[in-house]
């Protein structure tokens, strides 16, 4: 009776990893909806209090306590070019995990989380600023939506480039004098 309970278990547990991996947050950015894996995806949260970095580019936040993680803040839809999310009402920001560290995309909004399977369809045209993150297509409910490659973003040099160096100060250090 054990051993058939246990296998029961692991038929349900694969079952429930399959139904996970078909399992996609829909968000938009600009006139743009975009799904991504929810296993990138930590939480979804409203846009959090956000601390400046001084230096830092135009899509940039700051840094957020967003559910008990610290994490960088970008604007994603200002960093694709599009009219920054962070003024927009519905804003949210999506807290995903990469190799330790936490960061959250800020969005014009977030439509739901729901059951997406791969299809084949002509995808829309984008702007090359954007298409470099398009990954194939998903589609749920008879709407098909482009599926956002978040490793790609994270493998962005500009990306990870946060801060904007022409803009530091440059510091001048006197040579010290060492006292024998």
């Amino acid at each position: 009776m054990e051993d058939r309970r246990r296998y029961t278990d692991r038929r349900k547990t694969g079952r429930d990893q399959e139904q996970n991996e078909l399992l996609y947050a829909i968000f938009v950015c600009g006139d743009y909806r975009f799904a991504i894996a929810k296993e990138h995806i930590l939480a979804i949260s409203v846009q959090p209090n956000v601390v400046p970095m001084p230096f830092s580019r135009s899509w940039f936040i700051g840094i957020a306590s967003i559910h008990g993680y610290i994490a960088s803040v970008t604007d994603l839809s200002a960093y694709l070019g599009l009219s920054a999310a962070c003024e927009k009402d519905g804003a949210r920001v999506l807290l995903l995990g990469h190799d330790g560290c936490h960061f959250g995309l800020l969005v014009d909004a977030v439509q739901g989380v729901m059951e997406c399977q791969p299809c084949e369809r002509s995808r829309a045209f984008y702007p090359l600023d954007i298409e470099q993150y398009m990954q194939g297509q998903r589609c749920a409910d008879g709407q098909c939506f482009d599926q956002f490659n978040v490793k790609q973003l994270l493998n962005e040099q500009r990306f990870l480039d946060a801060i904007d160096r022409s803009q530091l100060p440059i510091l001048s250090v006197a040579p010290t004098s060492v006292h024998k």
